[in-house]
């Protein structure tokens, strides 16, 4: 189990990566303000992606990691919800599985932290 989920995280990294950059090429194709929705959710998948490479060891790293993730999450879900009409079905669905993904980190951060904090409420 643990050498999936060692294979998945640089998988869906690649793929934020790749798609981030597939997304510059269609800037031109948009006008503003649809232009400016596009801009913004190329840098919040670059930025998810150097927060999902991190590893967060203490619990005050983990609840700086939840807390940005969090919000990087919703803005890209945001944008999604903007521009879905507009993008073309192949970004769209990467950028669906991309937020899968985003939540189930979230979702493995927010256990390590419960853990954490279980663990140090019984001593």
């Amino acid at each position: 189990m643990a050498e999936e989920k060692k294979k998945k995280a640089p998988e869906v990294l690649k793929r934020m990566n790749d798609l981030a950059a597939q997304l510059v090429g269609e800037l031109t194709k948009f006008k503003e303000p649809e232009r400016g929705y596009l801009s913004t959710l190329i840098l919040l998948l670059r930025g998810a992606t150097y927060d999902l490479e991190q590893e967060p060891a203490t619990l005050e790293q983990m609840l700086v990691a939840y807390s940005t993730l969090t919000l990087k999450t919703f803005k890209i879900n945001m944008y999604y919800n903007l521009l879905k009409e507009k993008l073309e079905a192949q970004y769209t669905n990467e950028l669906q599985y991309i937020r899968e993904q985003l939540l189930r980190r979230l979702d493995a951060i927010n256990r390590m932290i419960k853990k954490v904090v279980r663990a140090h409420v019984s001593t």
